[in-house]
């Protein structure tokens, strides 16, 4: 043992120098800007994910006005006054419609919802127009119905496909723009069947 050690040293307080961590090692002006750096990523990162997940506002407009539409096409292709006096033509469309329209809105319905987002059966039926309702019954009552119901039906959806459209350019789910892409496709289809119709 040598004279310049303190046997005892472990108890009176001779103990060996700290190992310096990495962290001591770097300035605190280092430390306030690479903690800077991680928060402003993690911010970063958390509105991306909020963006995706939350359907937005206006996300939400675009795809509720869609859905309304789809709820009122369906509505006036499946009256009563159009379904049983209407020529054969004009049952085949309304027929079409309505199961394409159905279809469509079913398939949209599921998209979204795997999104968060769900409407209630109330907010859809807020277009439905008794004003179209009566200028079927009018028609028919004129004999005019097949003019005015094709009439109806090229403007219903015209502002079916706008709205369509609309949606596909504000959503940023892949799904919902794929399912949006294939009911623009559909209505393009009975828009090619109601141009046919006499």
């Amino acid at each position: 043992m040598s004279p310049q050690q303190n046997p005892y040293g472990f108890i009176t307080g001779d103990q060996p120098p700290q190992k310096k961590s990495v962290l001591n090692a770097v300035s605190t002006k280092s430390k306030f800007v690479f903690l800077g750096a991680i928060l402003a990523v993690i911010i970063i990162l958390v509105l991306i994910l909020a963006s995706l997940f939350s359907g937005g506002d206006e996300t939400s407009t675009a795809l509720r006005a869609t859905q309304q539409r789809q709820t009122e096409i369906a509505r006036i292709s499946s009256l009563t006054q159009v379904t049983q006096n209407g020529s054969r033509s004009i049952k085949n469309l309304s027929a079409n419609i309505q199961l394409t329209v159905s279809s469509d809105k079913n398939k949209l319905t599921a998209a979204i919802g795997k999104r968060g987002i769900k409407f209630k059966s109330k907010d859809l039926a807020v277009t439905t127009s008794g004003a179209t309702t009566e200028k079927i019954e009018t028609a028919l009552a004129a004999g005019t119905l097949s003019p005015t119901i094709l009439d109806i039906y090229r403007a219903e959806l015209t502002a079916y496909r706008e709205s369509l459209q609309a949606a596909y350019n504000i959503s940023s789910s892949k799904e919902v723009r794929d399912t949006l892409r294939a009911n623009y496709a559909n209505t393009e289809l009975l828009v090619q069947q109601l141009e046919a119709t006499q």
